[in-house]
């Protein structure tokens, strides 16, 4: 499978942009520590959106606060880079972003981890636990290549392993 590709970094009207389906809804709590930074120094990374390949929408895939933002603000665009990538790559860029740079509260993690998970073995089906014994038992190492759960999502939110399967 080949991985995301950036289309292009522009300034997007937010109106275009599809915000519904988020797994985590924005706080307003959030939006207004944001609208601090923001108005002090400005936007300092760019949403990241989709372009649906059927329909050509613009659908958000990080930066839900971010937005809610620039609209409290008053602001019609905002810096955005768009993506071509699959539905499970794009929920992963959802789900890492969250879990790399949101404060989580326990539950959100847990089900930011479990959709994680369960996105990472519908794509890498041969990680999932106890698939790779005949392979293993075999030696059949080419097909052991990827990267279990554990280890990609302590990569993402720059923690051990041991921390990802306590939690």
């Amino acid at each position: 499978m080949r991985p995301p590709r950036l289309i292009e970094t522009t300034e997007l009207d937010i109106s275009q942009i599809d915000r519904t389906g988020r797994i985590r809804p924005v706080s307003q709590s959030a939006v207004d520590g944001l609208k601090v930074s923001i108005e002090a120094i400005g936007l300092q990374s760019e949403i990241q959106v989709r372009r649906i390949k059927k329909t050509g929408k613009l659908r958000l895939l990080a930066g839900g606060h971010r937005v809610e933002c620039f609209v409290q603000l008053g602001h019609e665009t905002i810096p955005a880079k768009i993506w071509d990538c699959t539905d499970d790559q794009a929920e992963l860029i959802e789900i890492d972003d969250n879990l790399a740079h949101a404060e989580l509260e326990p539950l959100e993690l847990a089900v930011f981890l479990a959709r994680r998970k369960a996105v990472h073995e519908r794509m890498h089906p041969e990680t999932k636990q106890g698939k790779a014994g005949a392979a293993a038992r075999w030696n059949a190492s080419d097909n052991l290549s990827v990267a279990s759960f554990a280890t990609t999502a302590a990569e993402k939110m720059g923690v051990n392993e041991r921390k990802i399967y306590r939690l």
